[in-house]
């Protein structure tokens, strides 16, 4: 099996939450073309230019910028049997949204309701060149089953989650979401159709965490168990 550029990540540096190691960026560089590289750097640059002004991300994650830049890149791979569009719920700063753009070239709906944050992502959009359409209003307020992916990263309770995916699926689109290994107790209180497939991947970039992916989603419908 041919190996992916984020596996034998140093862990440990994950566990401290420091940034991943230059090992780790020259193996993901080498995975991606030279203009992939290129507006990834000029994505990070605006990144840390505009988080000095408005609270993009925290203190303590200006410092692992890379990381959350792993973390994204690493669902190229498992996209890779599916066509675009993309929409990706609570884009804040732009991870996995603006970096999936980015790495696949897809046209992605960025769904995020602070004003800020989507003046930020109007601007990577311009500066970079990218198909983004910012819907800068909650998400409930979008439904577009055109979406063949969904992505979503640190947003929302899993049943939320499925409930804004719904309405903005293609029959045959899968929903991706990042999860913690607790989060995934939610899945017990969850009552989904049979229509519904569920998928786990390890997270390789943080130790602990799962890649949730869900498909069926737009044919069945998901309650809360009573």
């Amino acid at each position: 099996m041919q190996r992916h550029p984020l596996m034998g990540i140093d862990e440990g540096k994950a566990k401290r939450g420091d940034d991943v190691s230059r090992e780790t960026l020259e193996r993901v560089r080498a995975h991606v073309s030279r203009e992939t590289w290129a507006r990834l750097e000029a994505y990070v640059a605006l990144l840390e230019r505009w988080s000095g002004a408005i609270n993009l991300v925290s203190v303590a994650d200006r410092k692992r910028i890379w990381t959350h830049v792993a973390d994204s890149l690493q669902l190229l791979p498992l996209l890779a049997s599916y066509p675009p569009p993309l929409l990706d719920i609570g884009s804040g700063a732009g991870f996995p949204g603006v970096v999936l753009a980015i790495g696949l070239g897809w046209p992605v709906t960025l769904a995020e309701r602070d004003k800020r944050k989507a003046a930020f992502l109007r601007e990577v959009a311009h500066a970079l060149a990218l198909p983004l359409d910012i819907h800068a209003a909650p998400v409930e307020t979008l439904a577009r089953p055109c979406h063949h992916v969904v992505t979503a990263r640190a947003v929302a309770p899993l049943s939320r989650l499925i409930e804004w995916s719904r309405p903005n699926l293609a029959p045959d689109g899968v929903a991706v979401f990042f999860k913690k290994e607790d989060d995934l107790k939610e899945l017990d209180r969850l009552s989904l159709p049979p229509s519904v497939r569920l998928c786990l991947q390890p997270n390789r970039v943080r130790p602990g965490g799962r890649i949730l992916l869900i498909s069926g989603l737009a044919a069945g419908q998901a309650e809360r168990a009573p």
